[in-house]
């Protein structure tokens, strides 16, 4: 009896105690069981919806902006005519230039230049058909060099040199197109340089820091044909006499000439006395007189002669004859092309700047 007493209070307890267990059993996270959560979502506040959705419009218009400007800028005419320019120019350079320029507005021309600018593209050069006019120059010259005979040189040389003055005449034409947009105070009468800026240069510059055979090389304002360092000429020593005509140098239009000092200071926006490394003043001195011996006043300006001949001449071809012609035969051109220009003097390692007057 006693035995089943104590069953049924047993019994009552587990009845009593079974709802409370049942609740611990429904608070068990269905995550503890390996079950998909089915908690109650907590629903978002109205407010936050809303700004999600206007930060997700505003990034959107503003992607959308951006697309729009890219595409203004990529369909500007005047940016469509150069981005034609340059695809063409990799099959076809020469009608790539030709059909550019005869397209392009002053106006265009403007907004083009600015764009190169801004994208830091160095295509001034290419666009202007400069780059092309020196390949196709080195491509002539270094067949006519194959020839070796002087006579039947000189002959193939007269023979190119009509279509090779003309192209050189557009190029200087579009180089002072483009001066003249930009602001640039450019002579327009065919020749590399021209009026610029001005620089402080004297005689007793000269006097200073230059003796005789040292060579001045001058930066023109503007774009020019033969690069950044357009013009060169050797001193002869003598800065205080001859009215200060005393740099030898060639121009188109008067040839081989003595240049004054008030030339090469109106002319030019700096002017750079550079001097040949290791060597003598003697021998300095030696490099003018062989040059000027045989560079006559008043002999022909050509681009298209070659380096090594006495018959004609352009600027920087004066100073790398007279040092390539003495005893040591220094050859002041960096690249050792068929052509010498003012920056290829620059350039040589046996070149030194002794100052530059701005």
């Amino acid at each position: 009896m006693k035995k089943i007493k104590t069953l049924i209070v047993v019994m009552l307890t587990i009845t009593m105690l079974a709802p409370n267990l049942v609740g611990a059993k429904d608070q068990t996270s269905p995550a503890d069981l390996g079950q998909p959560s089915v908690k109650k979502q907590t629903l978002e506040p109205e407010t936050s919806k809303a700004t999600e959705t206007q930060k997700e419009k505003q990034t959107s218009k503003e992607k959308e902006t951006q697309k729009e400007k890219k595409k203004k800028l990529i369909t500007s005419p005047a940016i469509q005519k150069y981005e034609i320019f340059k695809r063409d120019y990799e099959f076809d350079k020469d009608n790539a230039i030709e059909a550019f320029w005869g397209d392009v507005t002053d106006e265009e021309l403007v907004e083009i230049l600015k764009y190169m600018d801004k994208k830091g593209e160095d295509k001034g050069r290419v666009l202007t058909g400069a780059d092309r006019f020196w390949e196709e120059a080195e491509e002539i010259m270094g067949e006519i060099e194959k020839l070796k005979n002087e006579e039947v040189m000189e002959k193939e040389l007269e023979k190119n040199r009509p279509r090779f003055d003309n192209k050189m005449e557009e190029v200087n034409k579009r180089h002072n197109r483009i001066n003249q947009i930009m602001g640039k105070n450019i002579s327009n009468k065919g020749g590399d340089h021209g009026p610029g800026d001005g620089n402080a240069l004297s005689y007793k510059d000269l006097e200073k820091w230059a003796v005789k055979g040292d060579i001045l090389l001058g930066d023109n304002v503007g774009k020019s044909i033969q690069g950044d360092i357009n013009h060169a000429g050797i001193y002869n020593g003598e800065a205080s006499k001859y009215n200060g005509n005393v740099i030898l140098s060639a121009q188109p239009g008067p040839g081989v000439l003595m240049e004054s000092i008030g030339k090469w200071s109106d002319d030019n926006n700096l002017v750079m006395i550079v001097t040949v490394k290791h060597i003598s003043d003697e021998e300095k001195a030696k490099a003018y007189d062989t040059v000027a011996a045989v560079a006559d006043i008043g002999e022909e300006y050509s681009l298209l002669t070659l380096k090594f001949t006495t018959k004609e001449w352009y600027c920087s071809k004066i100073p790398w004859y007279a040092y390539n012609n003495i005893d040591k035969h220094i050859d002041i051109d960096a690249d050792g092309g068929i052509f010498v220009s003012p920056t290829d003097i620059y350039k040589d390692k046996d070149i030194e700047i002794v100052t530059t007057i701005l």
